[in-house]
């Protein structure tokens, strides 16, 4: 899956939901950035349960 520079993502929610997808589509770096934003509420509430989440998703891949 390409995805577009976040660059070009104007704002946090647009940036949240392009890495939630490319997650959801297992890319293992995204879920990793989700797990981040998550983490620090950037795009998206602060959600500590769903950022380990989606950090063990990607400890799971490797």
């Amino acid at each position: 899956m390409d995805l577009p520079e976040l660059n070009d993502i104007t704002t946090p929610e647009m940036q949240f939901e392009m890495i939630k997808r490319a997650a959801e589509a297992g890319n293992v770096t995204s879920m990793l950035e989700l797990a981040k934003l998550y983490e620090q509420g950037i795009g998206t509430p602060v959600n500590k349960e769903a950022a380990n989440l989606w950090r063990n998703k990607a400890g799971l891949k490797h």
